[in-house]
């Protein structure tokens, strides 16, 4: 489902984007993805960004299912639009756990940390 994809990787864009500047965030992701070493200040900022993302993504999956159960219950006279807006409800916080937990939390992971940093 497109829609239930695009509004939780934009809600999830949008809420990390309030919080961390774009340049950081660019970073992090650039630097957990090919690997590019980091000092231990950064290192831990980029860790510290890609697990506020994953969280954003799972807050993200939360406002679109509950968006889509308003447009569920809102169209309940009208049959036809039950099942889109039953489609719409249910993936969104499915693809927001597959963008939580296979993509951000690995990602952290991949940035190493010295064992003073931890």
């Amino acid at each position: 489902n497109l829609e239930a994809i695009l509004l939780v990787t934009g809600f999830a864009c949008l809420m990390l984007w309030v919080s961390h500047p774009i340049r950081d965030v660019v970073k992090a992701l650039w630097a957990a993805s090919c690997g590019i070493p980091l000092v231990e200040g950064e290192a831990l900022r980029a860790r510290a960004i890609l697990l506020a993302a994953k969280d954003c993504a799972m807050s993200a999956g939360f406002i679109v299912t509950l968006f889509g159960v308003i447009l569920l219950l809102s169209s309940v006279e009208d049959l036809v639009q039950f099942p889109r807006r039953l489609a719409l409800a249910l993936p969104a916080l499915f693809y927001a756990l597959l963008l939580s937990r296979c993509v951000f939390a690995p990602l952290a992971r991949r940035i190493p940390l010295s064992k003073e940093c931890e």
